[in-house]
């Protein structure tokens, strides 16, 4: 799942940890683990929506927590030499959340990087810590998360958590009024119907790359696709079910 703005939080103020409560049908019961292809959409959620399946209810929030993870951690310090990194190491990011079922049962194995080849002064978040900043192009733009062997028991399958960041800096609210569509073709993205189109703005943030900073030597897109690559083949090669 992913998100432009993430829902709010229980106890959030917009800073500090996030709250996350134990999301209902994610318990030891096997419901959710004999359910969770019919929970993803295997049956178009066909009886699931009205009214709101409770174990789906249950992993919409979850989902939805990986997702507000990326607001909590992102660094808009701009005193800071981190400024549009993350603020925590990708080992303890769930922990210094206040995340403990998150970072019992996922461990997050990448982080993601985005840069854009539009320029505009001023419009990276740029720090004024001097020559120590970590990356002149980079922005930090979510993560790539597995669950461990004992979650993935509870879940019925391995779980592979892709969570991207929304618009926060200002170059990415000048990409968002690239509000016209490209034909996903035309980006180097495979695809072999012509009418599938992608929002312009997005997909600049998705391919772009800078072959001269170690964050964003890669494109954002490579950078995810070759992480979930590694990790299907993984499990896969141990004959897991694999999501």
């Amino acid at each position: 799942l992913t998100t432009d703005r993430a829902a709010p939080v229980i106890g959030d103020t917009g800073r500090g940890s996030v709250q996350a409560a134990k999301p209902s049908g994610h318990s030891d019961d096997g419901e959710l683990a004999a359910r969770w292809r019919e929970i993803h959409g295997s049956n178009n959620w066909e009886g699931l929506l009205d009214p709101l399946d409770a174990v789906l209810r249950g992993e919409l929030i979850r989902y939805g927590e990986f997702a507000q993870v990326t607001y909590h951690s992102f660094d808009y310090d701009r005193f800071s030499p981190y400024c549009g990194s993350c603020k925590y190491p990708r080992r303890e990011l769930f922990a210094r959340l206040g995340m403990a079922d998150a970072a019992r049962g996922y461990a997050v194995s990448r982080y993601l990087f985005a840069t854009s080849n539009i320029r505009f002064p001023n419009f990276f978040p740029q720090s004024r810590a001097g020559a120590r900043i970590w990356s002149q192009s980079a922005n930090w733009i979510g993560y790539v998360a597995v669950s461990t062997d004992e979650e993935s028991a509870v879940l019925g399958r391995r779980d592979i958590a892709i969570a991207w960041r929304g618009t926060v800096t200002r170059l990415e609210w000048v990409s968002d009024l690239m509000d016209f569509l490209r034909p996903v073709a035309e980006e180097g993205i495979p695809c072999d119907d012509p009418e599938v189109k992608v929002l312009a703005g997005f997909v600049d943030l998705y391919t772009d790359r800078d072959p001269g900073c170690r964050f964003c030597k890669y494109s954002a897109r490579e950078q995810v696709l070759t992480e979930v690559r590694r990790l299907v083949g993984r499990y896969t090669a141990a004959a897991e079910d694999v999501s």
